[in-house]
């Protein structure tokens, strides 16, 4: 990439997400779609929901503008678009898990499309379910203010440090959602006058590990690497899920037992957040570094030590376990 047009590209891609995220704020507050607050919110007043608009908007017109020239980018393309359309249909009205979980399993399979005919088959049935997780822990990890947009943007930035000579394509794909999500956390950052909802959450899940797994293809970017810089969401939620499991609670309805959510309850959003920052620049960079030095497709020590602290902090604060105010296990 030319430094000077993937500046251009961001800068294109946070003028979109910034006018979407306007109009789509207007329309919400004209119209009152909002997130109403529920137990599994953090927040405490009706805020309009559907600000992945603005993330996903400029993201699908540039997918769309180069699908003429990379033709499987088309599967791509319809399984964000799918996953986008279900989710913003949930966030007005709500869309049954069934429902849900289909169109979940034909964005993933759409994605693995466009790894082409090189995977093995055993591989499919393990990257299908990979991709159903990480769609659904990226909405799971989305409840406080900028949260999952610090994330996938920490996680962009460094892919495009680390893996300077990526596709081209990809790069400008990358660039486009840096701008995007720069963008939205203008609405965003606590106290954010608009949530990003189901519309932005599932279908930003799917494309950041489309991106991971392109990468991976191409050794461009080890696994390891991208692992270790997502570490925060999907620790966070498998360790939360595998708690709720093991304890015999209902691990599919709604709860507040997220690490970062008992965080946030000591600490409020933008600290949270901000520590989300401070961990990934001091911890997971350094490490994501190593992996990717290491010239394997997979590290398992680099990602065990990325992934420890936020076990640690886990355990520490008692994810997955609900806070009782009246005797009982306390957080």
């Amino acid at each position: 990439m030319v430094p000077q047009s993937a500046l251009a590209v961001l800068f294109v891609g946070f003028v979109g997400a910034g006018l979407v995220c306007f109009f789509a704020l207007r329309i919400s507050m004209v119209l009152q779609l909002v997130a109403q607050p529920n137990e599994r919110s953090s927040h405490s007043r009706p805020t309009p929901g559907i600000g992945g608009l603005g993330v996903m908007v400029p993201v699908l017109v540039y997918l769309g503008s180069v699908v003429p020239f990379f033709p499987s980018l088309w599967a791509l393309l319809g399984a964000l678009v799918l996953l986008a359309l279900v989710g913003l249909i949930d966030d007005l009205r709500e869309v049954s898990r069934r429902w849900r979980l289909l169109t979940q399993v034909l964005a993933s399979a759409g994605c693995l499309l466009v790894l082409g005919p090189g995977l093995a088959v055993w591989v499919w049935p393990l990257l299908l379910l990979a991709l159903l997780w990480q769609i659904n822990l990226y909405n799971f990890m989305d409840g406080i203010d900028g949260l999952a947009a610090s994330q996938a943007l920490i996680y962009v930035l460094a892919a495009l440090w680390l893996a300077p000579e990526m596709m081209a394509w990809l790069g400008y794909l990358l660039c486009t959602l840096a701008g995007s999500l720069i963008g939205f956390l203008v609405y965003n950052w606590a106290p954010a006058r608009m949530f990003m909802g189901d519309v932005g959450s599932t279908a930003l899940g799917l494309l950041l590990a489309a991106v991971a797994l392109l990468l991976a293809q191409s050794a461009h970017l080890s696994l390891s690497a991208s692992l270790i810089l997502l570490a925060v969401f999907w620790g966070d939620a498998s360790y939360t899920l595998l708690v709720r499991v093991l304890t015999g609670q209902d691990f599919a309805s709604p709860h507040r037992s997220h690490l970062y959510q008992k965080l946030t309850d000591r600490l409020g959003h933008a600290r949270v957040t901000l520590l989300l920052w401070a961990f990934a620049i001091f911890w997971l960079f350094p490490l994501a570094l190593w992996a990717q030095s290491l010239k394997l497709p997979f590290s398992l020590l680099p990602i065990a030590c990325a992934l420890l602290p936020v076990l640690v902090m886990a355990r520490r604060w008692r994810a997955g376990l609900p806070d009782l105010t009246d005797g009982g296990l306390q957080s």
